[in-house]
């Protein structure tokens, strides 16, 4: 390239626009042009530290390359932009890749070079450190939001919700450490075939059907055995964003002046390009979103919101909706161009229920999982046992099947697991008529931080406190004790509509249990619950219910301030009283196996003695 096109580069880019004519001449007698084509590296992750370089035509993009092999995108430099100048003032090897995205030019300078640059040209030097200072600022963004974090925690996601292996043979690896042939049903092979189909394209997928089918682990498979499979992947929750927002998230907005700004102002579908981008509930992306997403497919191209220019598209997209193609249609929630463009690639993931032959080798696969999680050893599954698991019709699918036998390996002892171990009837994954709390930021925040449950146990258990000290102390008209208005007016209500809106909230934060888990690490006991206990703690659970229902009405425990109290102090002192005998705390061991069917009791009574007019 010749020195006077070469000036004239340098004259409009951010580093060297405000020089001198000389100054400019002196630079570009120093540079080295380098010519690179698309998908060239021009650097890896740590290769020696001796050049930076400017872009006067094309794009990059920064890699970081993770200990897992799995990519991820931080960042593009377009033109004028540049790069180098971190590794070269740390004095340490590349920590990013630097990959082309098109043909382009790069400017090169050598290392000496840059650093006479930052001596001698002083606008060079405040051009440096502000650029410096923004990729600053820009990464504590990031950090704060979890932008480089969000691969990592998808795949941790997807391991723990509804792992399942879908492999291409029909062997399985036994919990004795033999190999054990099984017969895979046909819809575990249509399965395997449709992971295998999906994979040799890069085309766009729709994968429909209940929740917990493994739709996420299939678009996961696809991802891994596809050419993209060292890209980075994503998942996309399309609920979190109103319409503006996942345009900008999805498509990036016009960038700043300093060309490293589009770190943060770069999309999904350029921090993830030559990956998969999941879309989640698809169902609920608005049409002109989708008419943006079906224009992309189709001209391979796109713009980021409010800006003209072109970037390339070269991500694979993966949409999981439980409404199948025809609802789609009848219900007129995708727009007719992306419509044809998905109706080649659709497959709709069979529930559990309709492939139960598989279910012997899911159970073989997760109890050896949750073994190896939890230092168990189960090396056999009783057939009674079995039975239990083939009878039953898993509305929750594959997440209800882990979750069971998750719980199953914590609570087994020995080498066997037993009938007992297992607790059928979670409640059904969020559905129409269902609000998951933990998309409400701060609820979400409490619950994920160190203070829950520590902080509602306590607040939970100062309220009780106050409520039984006040029931014995204070005044005998129940009118005025505030133990009554705390124990009849608001606990009981809060407790009657948690069951119905807040599923087991109280489990969690109640203390009535507190004492006696405190007294156990002071006295120690030996001895195990009892099995009779352990067998029949539903209907133990709910004789007790009754017991106290019938003592409330009795001695007219809403008026009766003692009364209240001493109901209270019964069910923790008998919980001090068990745990003071037994290892295992047969409260607790009853409290997690009833506490469902006691509540929904004493809600059926309570409307019951309504109807007659009894007040409860």
């Amino acid at each position: 390239m010749k020195s006077e096109l070469i000036l004239q580069y340098l004259k409009h880019t951010v580093l060297f626009k405000n020089l001198s004519s000389q100054q400019l001449e002196t630079i570009a007698e120093n540079v080295t042009v380098r010519y690179v084509s698309e998908g060239e590296i021009v650097h890896s992750k740590g290769d020696t530290a001796d050049t930076f370089y400017v872009v006067a035509v094309g794009e990059v993009e920064l890699i970081m390359e993770g200990d897992d092999a799995i990519n991820t995108i931080v960042g593009r430099v377009g033109p004028s932009g540049h790069f180098g100048e971190t590794s070269l003032l740390t004095n340490k090897p590349q920590s990013l890749t630097i990959r082309s995205l098109c043909d382009g030019v790069l400017f090169c300078f050598t290392d000496r070079f840059f650093r006479r640059m930052l001596n001698e040209f002083r606008l060079v030097q405040e051009q440096i450190e502000a650029a410096l200072a923004e990729r600053l600022r820009l990464s504590f963004q990031n950090v704060s939001t979890g932008l480089l974090a969000c691969d990592i925690s998808t795949r941790e996601e997807i391991r723990i919700v509804d792992m399942i292996p879908f492999e291409s043979d029909d062997s399985s690896t036994g919990n004795d450490g033999n190999k054990e042939r099984i017969m895979r049903s046909q819809t575990a092979r249509e399965i395997q075939a449709v992971i295998e189909k999906f994979s040799a394209t890069d085309d766009s997928i729709l994968l429909t059907g209940e929740s917990g089918t493994g739709r996420r682990l299939i678009a996961k498979q696809v991802h891994l055995q596809g050419q993209q499979a060292q890209g980075p992947y994503i998942e996309v929750d399309v609920r979190d964003y109103s319409s503006d927002e996942l345009a900008k998230k999805l498509f990036g907005v016009k960038h700043d002046f300093f060309p490293f700004s589009q770190v943060r102002q770069t999309g999904i579908l350029e921090q993830f390009s030559r990956g998969t981008v999941v879309f989640r509930h698809f169902d609920k992306i608005p049409l002109p979103v989708q008419k943006k997403l079906a224009t992309t497919i189709e001209t391979m191209f796109f713009t980021r919101e409010g800006g003209q220019r072109e970037i390339a598209f070269q991500a694979r997209l993966v949409f999981i909706s439980d409404f199948s193609m025809e609802k789609f249609k009848e219900k007129l929630l995708i727009i007719k161009e992306l419509e044809q463009i998905l109706a080649k690639n659709v497959f709709n993931v069979a529930p559990l229920r309709f492939h139960k032959r598989d279910l012997p080798h899911l159970v073989d696969y997760y109890l050896h999982r949750f073994g190896k999680e939890y230092g168990k050893n189960i090396r056999s599954v009783p057939p009674e046992t079995l039975g239990i698991l083939m009878n039953y019709d898993w509305p929750g699918n594959l997440t209800e099947l882990s979750t069971v036998l998750q719980r199953a390996v914590m609570l087994a002892r020995d080498e066997e697991l037993l009938s007992d171990h297992i607790l059928l009837g979670l409640p059904k994954s969020e559905g129409k008529w269902e609000f998951n709390l933990l998309r409400i930021g701060w609820v979400r925040s409490l619950i994920e931080s160190k203070l829950y449950p520590t902080l509602p146990t306590a607040v939970v258990g100062i309220v009780l406190l106050v409520a039984v000290i006040t029931l014995f102390f204070g005044p005998s008209d129940p009118e005025k004790n505030l133990g009554i208005t705390l124990s009849w007016v608001i606990g009981w209500p809060l407790l009657f509509f948690s069951f119905f809106f807040m599923a087991r909230t109280w489990c969690s934060v109640c203390t009535l249990a507190l004492p006696g888990t405190l007294l156990q690490y002071l006295v120690k006991p030996t001895r195990s619950t009892p099995v009779f206990l352990k067998k029949y703690s539903g209907w133990i659970m709910a004789w007790l219910c009754i017991i106290v229902l019938w003592v409330e009405i009795v001695w007219n425990a809403y008026e009766n301030p003692i009364v209240t109290g001493w109901i209270i102090l019964g069910v923790t002192i008998g919980s001090i009283v068990f745990s003071i005998f037994l290892q295992d705390g047969p409260g607790a061991v009853i409290c997690a196996r009833s506490v469902p069917s006691m509540q929904s009791l004493r809600c059926l009574l309570s409307w019951k003695f309504a109807q007659i007019g009894i007040s409860v």
